[in-house]
């Protein structure tokens, strides 16, 4: 194709945040460079929420249901992903795109089948190191297949770390604490459950907040959509000044909050760990024990080898207070763990767009067959 032609793009990136973000990054750079793009995301909130900051953007909601072995619902899954297919060819038929992305999930199926059946090239790209059902299972579809360096990929695929929106830089720590209305003073630790939440992190940061405050320490915890409204208060400080607890459900300056931050306790999505690898913001990991095939512990891993991370298995919580009171702050913004400081400084958004820019047409197919019968 040729790429200072405007081109159009269809964009799956629907269920999670760590789905519809880097979508929403790819879109930015597409559309900077003159391109349209169309983003198909699911019905959660946390796709409304997150979508309704781009108004320049065009999101659709899309139809799709999650895999399962389960007899009954392995039958629901066919029935979801055969209406997923036919909404999806419907979108191609309309929009004509030059080339379709998918960034895993369970609305990738519809828009592969859909693709192939179409002869729209399509792109994969797995946001972790171990990669997800849709991504292993729709793979054959695709002309190019992006994941992390290092990936646990068994067949090829191009290197391609996380997309981040374009707003996504580092801040000056003290700007940043001064956008946010949050005192010079003291240290700040910000704890991500990611976008739902994770009880576990709310619960150790409510219980630790007093004695993190004795050493010095404000704590914003991130407490998950759908959660109880904000809320602030304050423990008295080494110094006699105060340090804040502020719980926030949802946060719309990411960017600004990271930079503002000495530390992070996080669980270690692709998308989380990205952020804070670009905002310079040490962390300790607390990998959900529960994701699929383990794929957080080896985003963990990958953090960890970098060294600016610390992994922490989530029943060793009732260590974590003591494994940062015993960690000076100093060192964790300026020595070793800002080894991340050094890292590529290579721009994944920037890259994938030209990847997709750069695809050639799929060859021509019998003229609206077999798509016209699913339509």
């Amino acid at each position: 194709m040729n790429p200072t032609k405007p081109q159009r793009i269809v964009i799956s990136c629907g269920g999670t945040g760590g789905h519809l973000a880097p979508g929403i990054a790819l879109a930015q750079e597409l559309r900077s460079r003159g391109h349209e793009c169309l983003l198909l995301v699911s019905r959660k909130a946390v796709d409304t929420t997150l979508s309704s900051k781009y108004p320049e953007l065009r999101f659709e909601a899309a139809p799709g249901g999650a895999f399962s072995l389960h007899p009954v619902r392995f039958f629901k899954f066919l029935g979801s992903l055969l209406s997923s297919v036919r909404f999806f060819g419907r979108v191609l038929k309309r929009e004509q795109p030059v080339a379709a992305v998918a960034f895993g999930g369970f609305t990738t199926g519809g828009l592969a089948l859909a693709a192939a059946l179409a002869r729209v090239p399509l792109v994969l790209h797995e946001a972790n190191h171990v990669p997800g059902k849709a991504i292993r299972a729709f793979r054959p579809f695709a002309a190019k297949v992006f994941a992390p360096p290092g990936s646990s990929w068994t067949g090829a695929y191009t290197p391609l770390g996380f997309p981040l929106r374009a707003e996504f830089t580092a801040r000056p720590r003290d700007a940043a604490r001064a956008s946010l209305g949050l005192p010079s003073h003291g240290h700040l630790l910000v704890v991500l459950g990611g976008s739902q939440g994770a009880r576990a992190l709310n619960a150790w940061a409510a219980e630790s907040a007093p004695k993190l405050a004795a050493a010095g320490w404000h704590v914003i915890c991130l407490t998950g959509a759908g959660s109880a409204a904000e809320a602030t208060a304050s423990h008295p400080g080494p110094d006699g000044l105060p340090r804040l607890f502020r719980t926030v459900p949802f946060c719309h300056t990411m960017p600004e909050l990271l930079s503002a931050s000495d530390l992070a306790l996080a669980r270690s999505g692709a998308g989380t760990v990205a952020e804070l690898r670009v905002c310079h913001v040490p962390a300790f990991l607390v990998p959900y024990p529960h994701a699929a095939d383990n794929h957080q512990q080896a985003n963990a891993a990958a953090a960890v080898n970098e060294g600016w991370a610390y992994s922490l298995p989530q029943e060793n919580l009732d260590r974590l207070l003591d494994l940062i009171l015993g960690t000076a702050p100093g060192s964790l913004r300026h020595g070793t763990w800002l080894n991340a400081l050094r890292l590529s400084t290579d721009n994944a958004r920037v890259q994938l767009a030209d990847e997709v820019l750069a695809l050639s047409p799929a060859p021509p197919g019998p003229s609206g067959f077999p798509l016209a019968a699913l339509l």
